[in-house]
């Protein structure tokens, strides 16, 4: 969902795990929290509730389908 989410422009809160990172650019997508910090977590979703929704068109063309295929197919590649 945290694709869907900036690829619509809405306020994105994550923890800092797995490939969250890759998705959510901290500030230009959302916010990205360390894992177990309840207290970063709960400032970052009031900061989140009170930016407006927007649609960075870079965020657009990153995970566009056209884009995630090439990316996925240059991966597998890789990996031969």
């Amino acid at each position: 969902l945290l694709v869907e989410a900036v690829s619509l422009g809405i306020p994105t809160v994550a923890t800092d795990v797995g490939g969250n990172k890759e998705i959510i650019r901290t500030d230009a997508d959302g916010t990205l929290v360390p894992l177990g910090d309840a207290h970063a977590l709960a400032e970052a979703i009031e900061r989140a509730l009170k930016r407006k929704k927007t649609r960075p068109e870079d965020a657009i063309v990153r995970f566009a389908p056209k884009t995630m295929v090439r990316k996925t197919a240059e991966l597998l590649k890789s990996l031969v």
